[in-house]
């Protein structure tokens, strides 16, 4: 079966589409393409046939209105049995791409409907409407398609209202060496520091997180990833050297810094992820438990539930400076828990928390609408 997924957003190499399903597919016997919108040319990674639209768009507006109908031209000279969508402005091309021998499916990494409302790009009063324009038409879209998948167990829920094969395939790290490996241990006389690596932008409060270093004596902010918006300078602003910022790191350095860290960093504004609730579609969380140190993170319901668990980090209040800064203070302090924990959370990785259990779900998604086919 020839499976073609397609993104007019995400890089092509983006973790979850590519590293994760497309390769996961290519590793079941499916052939698989992945068509993205981007100027690099055509190639071969890994077994997936990756196309590019040739085109990069400048502009939020402009990949909105054209990319759509760029992937679409490309996805039909592909041919394929199955259409497995990433992005919500590819649900209007969805009907032009479906038919009896051919499936459409739909990969909600987000709840859009819900989104929309905080999107400040959006007019203030424009939102609501926006947002339940958007829910009427993308519920009619859903009930056409032969499946759904999403990332978090109440999207999921949201989703099987509309169609009924909606599956849960979250963001569980790829693990590499699942042979026990335990967590790695700090020492106490290691110079003190709090690691984050991923995306620096203000959903994830390091301008909290550097305040709440500046109370402890001896302890410093170290992170790392792209610079969204030049938001580096308000980080690193009359803060001496307590905050550093490294750019962007290959992956090895990244886990030798989580590696000899306190512990990693998780604290994701309440409104981004739409409520309490949370989301399992961001692997932050489980990048720090997978490198064997215990995190701080967000008191998001999902993750409190796992973290209480497992015993695994602090859950804290995203707002609460001070509350950031006494749990950095209590592992700082308690070397041999800060230990225990990053050991409970590499386990729990590596039992549950992993790309291997997803995966299973994929196969079994794509064998149910491979019998809708043949």
């Amino acid at each position: 079966m020839r499976i073609c997924h397609i993104t007019s957003v995400h890089p092509r190499y983006d973790i979850r589409i590519c590293e994760k399903e497309c390769i996961s597919l290519v590793n079941a016997g499916y052939e698989v393409y992945l068509v993205v919108n981007d100027d690099m040319p055509d190639e071969i990674y890994k077994g997936i046939h990756i196309v590019s639209t040739g085109v990069k768009d400048n502009g939020r507006m402009a990949r909105i209105v054209r990319a759509p109908k760029r992937v679409l031209k490309k996805a039909l000279e592909i041919d394929a049995e199955v259409y497995h969508l990433h992005d919500p402005e590819l649900l209007m091309i969805s009907d032009k791409l479906s038919g009896t021998r051919k499936k459409v499916v739909f990969d909600a990494h987000e709840d859009t409907e819900k989104q929309i409302e905080t999107k400040r790009w959006i007019p203030g009063f424009l939102r609501k409407i926006v947002s339940e324009s958007f829910g009427l038409y993308s519920h009619g879209k859903f009930k056409r398609m032969a499946g759904l998948i999403s990332v978090t167990p109440s999207i999921v829920e949201k989703l099987k209202q509309y169609n009924k094969n909606a599956v849960l395939v979250t963001n569980f790290p790829i693990i590499n060496d699942m042979n026990g490996t335990s967590g790695n241990k700090l020492k106490i006389e290691q110079e003190k520091y709090v690691f984050f690596a991923g995306g620096i932008s203000e959903q994830w409060c390091h301008e909290n997180i550097a305040k709440a270093v500046d109370k402890i004596n001896g302890v410093h902010y170290i992170f790392a990833g792209k610079d969204q918006g030049n938001y580096v300078e308000r980080i690193v602003e009359n803060r001496g050297k307590t905050a550093y910022y490294l750019g962007l790191l290959p992956h090895d350095a990244v886990k030798q810094y989580y590696k000899e860290a306190i512990a990693g960093m998780a604290i994701l504004k309440t409104d981004t992820q739409v409520g309490r609730d949370g989301t399992l579609g961001n692997t932050k969380l489980f990048e720090v438990m997978e490198a064997g140190r215990p995190v701080i993170c967000s008191d998001l319901k999902l993750w409190r539930e796992i973290v209480e668990k497992y015993s695994c980090g602090i859950c804290v209040d995203s707002d609460d400076i001070d509350a950031i800064a006494d749990a950095i203070r209590y592992l700082s302090e308690h070397i041999d828990e800060s230990n225990k924990m990053g050991d409970n959370g590499r386990r729990a990785v590596e039992m549950e928390f992993n790309w291997s259990t997803q995966e299973k779900t994929l196969y079994a998604f794509y064998e149910n609408i491979k019998g809708l086919i043949f």
